[in-house]
């Protein structure tokens, strides 16, 4: 069964995410719909929603079609090949945040204007069907150069080399001040320090992790 998965940032109390499954199925019966989030609060923190799906995304079959909808209203859709997926999104570097190896991008032509749902719900479900029926994505539209987004990244703090009882110390990494991305639904908090560059910058040092936020210093 072709799987098609979903991210918006529409919610779940309108009709706008029924609309889009339903104009798909319409198309595409045979396709099995997977939500993946439509968190509202997506459209301030895209970040959140690039975690959910680039996390979400290795674990389905190779060829699955990844619809985007976060942040849609001013950006054209694309269609980008990266990594055995496919993915349909707005041009706005969600994309860039979400995919390491984009094969190829194209744009979507678009003969109407509207809201970013209008063009989904006329573009996405037909490009699905062309693409569940052969279609490749150079097949789909022109090229695209896909918009890029540079994420804050964790900043670290040096200790100069030293010089203790006659040998020669090397300059490590003294602290690493990272970002929280996502907080989940149980409560924990998703930062963009990796388990590498932790692990690489205490080189077996025992260190401690401080969280603090508007509100707790812990």
């Amino acid at each position: 069964m072709p799987i098609v998965t979903l991210t918006t940032d529409w919610g779940l109390a309108d009709f706008y995410l029924a609309a889009l499954k339903g104009r798909i199925l319409a198309l595409c019966p045979q396709v099995g719909l997977v939500d993946v989030s439509h968190d509202e609060e997506h459209l301030k923190n895209m970040m959140a929603a690039c975690h959910k799906l680039r996390h979400a995304c290795p674990h389905f079959p190779a060829g699955s079609i990844h619809v985007v909808g976060v942040a849609c209203e001013a950006a054209p859709l694309v269609l980008a090949e990266g990594g055995g997926h496919l993915f349909i999104a707005p041009n706005n570097g969600f994309l860039s945040l979400t995919v390491d190896n984009i094969a190829c991008a194209v744009h979507l032509p678009s003969d109407e204007g509207g809201t970013g749902f209008t063009r989904m719900l006329s573009l996405v479900p037909r490009a699905v069907e062309q693409l569940l029926h052969g279609a490749t994505p150079r097949q789909l539209g022109d090229p695209a150069q896909l918009a890029t987004l540079i994420p804050r990244k964790p900043k670290l703090t040096y200790r100069p080399a030293q010089s203790a009882g006659g040998k020669q110390q090397a300059a490590h990494v003294a602290a690493i001040v990272g970002h929280v991305v996502h907080f989940d639904s149980n409560g924990n908090a998703i930062t963009d320090i990796t388990r590498d560059l932790l692990e690489s910058s205490a080189r077996g040092r025992p260190y401690c992790i401080y969280l603090n936020s508007e509100r707790y210093k812990v």
